[in-house]
This record gives C-alpha cells, sequence and structure tokens, in this order.
C-alpha cells in the first residue's frame, strides 16, 4: 500500500520534467539522423530502431558502392519518394533539391542538370532487388545535401540531415521621407523608406483620408519612389511601405500622412517710381518702388539697359530698393525696370517693364569751370563727328585740375569764350551714356590727349582763337596720345 504514493509520485516527476523540456524555437533549424548498417534490416531514426520496411529489405554492396532501399530513408528525412513504372524512374524530393534516377542508367538529373551517378565506374546503377528499388546511397545522400559517414568496422553508415528552416519575413521598413504631416505646394512628395539588407524589392500604397487605396505599386527595386504628376487630387492622404526577401512579404509600414495642394504663385507687383516714361535726377541715388502684393514673403527687382540686365537683387522684404553706392554705374539714357513677388507657390511673372530716362547733357554744357578761369577773350571751337559724344577739358600747365570741362553731343559743335591767357592742355573723351556724378562715360569709353598745347596771348588789338575736331579729317594735323579712362577722369 505504501508503494502507490511513490509511484504516483514517481509519474508526476517524470511528467513535470516533460513540462520542462524546451519547446522547439519557432524558425530554427532540426536535425535528423538515420543509421543502417549492411545486411541488416533494421534501421535507426535518432534513438529509435525500426525495420527499413515490412519485406526485410537490407543495404547491399554492390560495385563496391552501397545501395539501400531509398524511400524509407528519404522518408524519415521529410522527404518524399515517388515511383513511375512506364519509364522505371525515382523522383526523390528534399528540401529544395529533386533528383530523378533511373533504373539501370548511370546518369541522374539534380534540379533539371544531368550528371553521372559514379564519374570512376559506370556500373553503379540503380537496381531492383527481390521487388526493391535500390539505390546508390552516397550519390543520393550527397545530392540532397545528407551528409554521409561510414564505418567500416561495424559496417556502419551514419546519415545526417540538417532542415534549414524557411528565412524568416523581414519586418515592416522605416519610413524615412516625407516627415509626418508633410505639406506640398504645386508638387508630389519623393516618398523614401528604409531598406535593409536581405531585401530584394519593395512596394507601397497611398491611401486616402477614407482608408481606399488610390494608388499602388510593387515590385520596386529600389527605397525611393516619386509620385507621378497627375496620381493625386489636392488633399490629405497616407502611405505605406512593405519589403520582400526570401521569406515572403513583410507586414507594411505604420502609415505616414502628407498632404498636397495647388496654388497660384502671386500676381506681378504694380510699380509706382521710377514712374513710366519719367526722368530721373542723376545726382540722387536711384530708388525703386512698388505696390506690396498679398501673400508675398519676398521680392526681386532688375534693372535693364534695352536687353541687358545692369543689376538684379533678390531676397528683398519689403517693396522698395535703393541702388547702393557700390553698384554699376549709370549714365544717360534710357532704362527699364520689373519687380516680380515671391510666395508659397513660387514666383510671380515679372511685372509689364517701366522706363525712365537719365538726362543727357545739353550740346555746350559747361560741367566745371574754376573761378579763376574768366575774364580773358580767347575762344575755343569744338566740333564733334557722328556717333558718340565727347568731353573736352582744358587744362592750365602746371595744374592738376582742368580749368573748364564742355560736353558736346554727336554731329555738333560749340564755342567756349572767355579763356584766360595761357598755355593750356587739350584733353578729350568720347563715349556713351554720362555719368555726371563720375564725371565719365559708362559705355565705349575712349579719352586722348593732344600732344600739342594751345596758347592764348592777349594784346590791345589781338586775342587767340583755336579750332579743333574731334573725328578723324583727312586734312588734320593734329597728334594724340591715348589716356587711361581714371586718368581723364582725375583732372
Amino acid at each position: 500500500m505504501r508503494g502507490k504514493p511513490k509511484l504516483h509520485l514517481l509519474v508526476v516527476i517524470v511528467l513535470a520534467l516533460g513540462f520542462l523540456v524546451p519547446a522547439p524555437v519557432a524558425g530554427s533549424s532540426s536535425t535528423t539522423v538515420v543509421t543502417l548498417w549492411i545486411g541488416n534490416p533494421i534501421m535507426s531514426i535518432g534513438a529509435i530502431r525500426q525495420p527499413i520496411d515490412s519485406e526485410g529489405t537490407k543495404p547491399v554492396i554492390v560495385e563496391n558502392r552501397t545501395l539501400v532501399p531509398i524511400r524509407a530513408v528519404i522518408e524519415a528525412f521529410g522527404g518524399v519518394v515517388e515511383w513511375d513504372s512506364s519509364t522505371r524512374r525515382v523522383m526523390v524530393v528534399l528540401g529544395d533539391n529533386a533528383l530523378d534516377l533511373w533504373i539501370g542508367e548511370p546518369t541522374a538529373s539534380l534540379n533539371g542538370t544531368s550528371l553521372p551517378i559514379d564519374t570512376g565506374n559506370p556500373r553503379v546503377i540503380p537496381v531492383i532487388i527481390s521487388g526493391r528499388t535500390m539505390l546508390p546511397l552516397r550519390f543520393v545522400s550527397e545530392s540532397l545535401g545528407i551528409d554521409v559517414l561510414w564505418e567500416p568496422t561495424a559496417r556502419m553508415i551514419k546519415l545526417t540531415y540538417t532542415e534549414e528552416p524557411p528565412p524568416a519575413i523581414p519586418p515592416a521598413p522605416l519610413l524615412i521621407a516625407p516627415a509626418e504631416g508633410g505639406h506640398f505646394v504645386n508638387t508630389l512628395p519623393w516618398l523614401t523608406w528604409e531598406k535593409d539588407d536581405g531585401v530584394d524589392t519593395s512596394r507601397l500604397q497611398i491611401l486616402s483620408s477614407s482608408g481606399v487605396v488610390i494608388h499602388a505599386k510593387t515590385s520596386l527595386a529600389g527605397s525611393t519612389y516619386k509620385v507621378p504628376a497627375g496620381t493625386l487630387a489636392d488633399g490629405t492622404y497616407t502611405w505605406q511601405a512593405s519589403v520582400h526577401n526570401e521569406g515572403g512579404w513583410g507586414p507594411w509600414s505604420s502609415p505616414r500622412t502628407f498632404s498636397i495642394a495647388t496654388v497660384a504663385p502671386p500676381s506681378a507687383p504694380a510699380l509706382l517710381a521710377p514712374a513710366d516714361r519719367s526722368t530721373v535726377d542723376p545726382s540722387v541715388p536711384l530708388a525703386f518702388e512698388w505696390e506690396p502684393v498679398v501673400d508675398a514673403d519676398s521680392y526681386r527687382v532688375r534693372l535693364l539697359r534695352g536687353e541687358d540686365v545692369i543689376c538684379a537683387e533678390d531676397g528683398l522684404q519689403d517693396p522698395t530698393y535703393t541702388m547702393p553706392d557700390d553698384s554699376p554705374l549709370l549714365g544717360s539714357g534710357e532704362y527699364s525696370w520689373q519687380a516680380a513677388a515671391r510666395g508659397i507657390a513660387g514666383w510671380s511673372a515679372w511685372s509689364a517693364a517701366s522706363t525712365f530716362s537719365i538726362p543727357r547733357p545739353d550740346n555746350g554744357a559747361i560741367l566745371k569751370r574754376l573761378p579763376a578761369f574768366s575774364g580773358g577773350k580767347g575762344k575755343l571751337t569744338i566740333q564733334m563727328g557722328t556717333g558718340r559724344d565727347a568731353v573736352v577739358k582744358l587744362v592750365k600747365s602746371g595744374s592738376d585740375q582742368a580749368s573748364i570741362t564742355v560736353y558736346i553731343r554727336s554731329d555738333s559743335s560749340t564755342t567756349v569764350t572767355g579763356i584766360p591767357d595761357g598755355v593750356y592742355r587739350v584733353l578729350y573723351a568720347t563715349g556713351e551714356g554720362y555719368n555726371a556724378q563720375h564725371a565719365t562715360f559708362v559705355l565705349s569709353l575712349k579719352a586722348a590727349e593732344f600732344d600739342d598745347t594751345i596758347t592764348y596771348t592777349t594784346t590791345r588789338t589781338t586775342y587767340s582763337t583755336w579750332s579743333i575736331t574731334l573725328y578723324s579729317a583727312t586734312d588734320g594735323n593734329a597728334a594724340t596720345t591715348p589716356l587711361p579712362g581714371d586718368s581723364f577722369g582725375g583732372y
């Protein structure tokens, strides 16, 4: 009577220990060991011994190669063996491999590739012995990835097969861009996600705010995708990505949201000053002004002479701009200017051009005259040819500045009077676009000095008069030496 509790307790312990045996880990590999002996109808699968088949078939050695009834071995490893009596073909499938052999044939087919069963002995072939199909064990095993160990003393064959688990499916990818809640104006986003090693393709889907799939793409080789133009209307969307590897498709990522909107750029500004067809004072810094534009966050302005842009400024916060001192010099002539506004949708078109002019000095205008340069009776007549205007300076010998500076328009002449007695150097410059502030032409400037001086002498009855032409003449007799433009402007 006392033994019963002990027996009962022993059973409980055994059962409990059974519960402590770790369960196989999902996705882990499993190894099966099958042992056979030459001439023995018994095989072992792990620690379990059993007959090879019901007929007592035994492994044999033929042509110095072990032949076995393969069905029991392959099925022990979880494979499949099929027999086609019409072609006398044995089909063996294990894992990812498929092997075909034919009774009496020295060649086999592994996954569609023909190969010899035994390169050293073509007489090693599948045979039927006592109604049982016997196959060359080493060739079949090694073709299917089974390790073969031969122990000659015990005449034992030990077969080991490790079945690798199928690859795990990849995790959901991490979405990189656009950021959650990204807003796109007049454009569609690039979608970017993380792609780990082993991923061979990706897919994505874009859903409406109600969860309906609007756009989907599969078989994407990379990890970025530009949403095509015309795909999405204005609105809010979510998107997800999924990646694929040998294990299959992984789950969809957590969704991200973005929105798109179509917005027109702002209108071009209305120009205020300088007004169209106005004349500006060249002695005052040139300032531009235009009407503010609703929804504009910045402005730009440009100044043109003909089709050439003289200067341009971008990123202006206010609807005004004054040209700084280091801007390109502006000479007399006609100019145009334009402004544009930028908003969330980009830049507006340039405004219609507004023109203004900087006045050209009158013919014969005295641009400079020293107080001491007066009271004389001398005269100087200057003639200018066609094409360009000119400026003439008289510099008294020994002086470092011009006594008088006079402007002559093209195809015109002028006479300077009241020249005091003395010896004078004659300097001149021709060009286009005269800048009064810097006393120079801004275009096509050429300057020179007459090699000979001119002398003015006054007596009771006589006074001196001179005449010069500032163009090439057939009877011309005055030689000149070119001057640098800054040298001319320095007097």
